[in-house]
């Protein structure tokens, strides 16, 4: 087979009882696993722009399946039934595809990500700290970067998992920021603002984006929290005052609020507790809003499946009218 450039079935096409035949998908996950019966089986997740789809090999079906890895797009064929209120994919054949486009594999931002960037820099122009501003300026000075900074998501999964992701959640969290400007006045804007940019540029080298997200080895060794801080102390213009840095890469290492969800340190300033809420917001109202747009189909269902990052299923009657939009 040599036609994955006409591809043809998408993942938000596919419904219960449907049958798939030779389409190409990319493999988002893969682990081989053993049954109670002492059977092996694959676990993997297929996916595309449109989303992705958990999946099963049975044993039977494992010898008229290629060897196959985290990012190889692959022909699938197969039935999809549903397993707990979600679709799943039976795999009986899967083959390797060695010609396909990428546009066809990696979500997007909806947003332009010109315009957001754009929006990003006009946050930037409100700065008026020449310390912050000038940090920021050596940064998006650097052409590269600025490439990597616009393709990067915010997340390999949970939230802005996308090519843009970064840019889309970063505008989220300078737009809860300035809001709360608005109500506290004496919060101060620039480290804010400066915060709010920089909080997740530590994503930019953490993840690889190329058939799906990966994490890089030093990603998956650091994370990102250490990795912006690192950045972040190497790119500080010259004789950048020690305090303002140690403030700035507070706020990094505290954006995620609670150590039990991976910061290092709790929010010791008003700005770092200001970045923390506004982190959190953005995440948690993006995966709820994809999820429900996501979920809407032509079965009319009153509620989703099971969210588990929500910990809930969420009620879809209200969103029905704008499934055709």
């Amino acid at each position: 087979m040599n036609n994955s450039l006409f591809k043809q079935v998408y993942v938000k096409d596919l419904k219960e009882g449907d049958r798939v035949a030779g389409q190409p998908f990319v493999i988002k996950s893969l682990k081989r696993a053993t049954s109670k019966s002492n059977k092996q089986y694959i676990d993997l997740e297929l996916g595309d722009k449109t989303g992705s789809i958990k999946g099963k090999i049975w044993s039977d079906n494992i010898p008229n399946c290629a060897e196959a890895k985290l990012g190889d797009v692959v022909y699938v064929s197969g039935n999809i039934d549903s397993y707990s209120t979600n679709l799943q994919f039976i795999i009986t054949t899967m083959l390797p595809c060695d010609s396909y486009d990428i546009g066809d594999y990696l979500e997007v931002a909806k947003e332009d990500r010109e315009k957001m960037f754009k929006e990003i820099k006009s946050f930037i122009s409100q700065i008026t700290d020449q310390d912050f501003l000038g940090l920021l300026e050596n940064l998006f000075e650097d052409k590269e970067f600025v490439e990597l900074f616009k393709k990067a998501p915010a997340a390999w999964t949970i939230h802005h998992s996308y090519v843009g992701g970064l840019l889309e959640h970063v505008l989220d969290c300078l737009q809860i920021s300035d809001s709360l400007l608005r109500r506290y006045p004496k919060i101060r804007k620039d480290i804010l603002f400066t915060g709010a940019i920089l909080h997740d540029i530590g994503k930019v080298f953490e993840l690889n984006v190329d058939t799906t997200i990966t994490h890089s080895n030093r990603g998956k060794l650091l994370g990102h929290i250490y990795i912006g801080c690192e950045y972040l102390t190497q790119k500080a213009p010259q004789g950048f005052p020690k305090d303002k840095l140690d403030e700035l890469l507070h706020m990094i290492l505290s954006h995620h609020g609670e150590i039990e969800f991976g910061s290092p340190i709790r929010p010791k300033t008003i700005e770092a507790v200001a970045l923390w809420m506004a982190d959190y917001s953005s995440f948690k109202v993006n995966m709820a809003y994809n999820f429900i747009y996501d979920s809407i189909d032509n079965d009319d269902q009153s509620f989703t499946g099971y969210h588990r990052y929500l910990s809930t299923d969420m009620f879809l009657e209200p969103y029905q009218d704008a499934k055709n939009e």
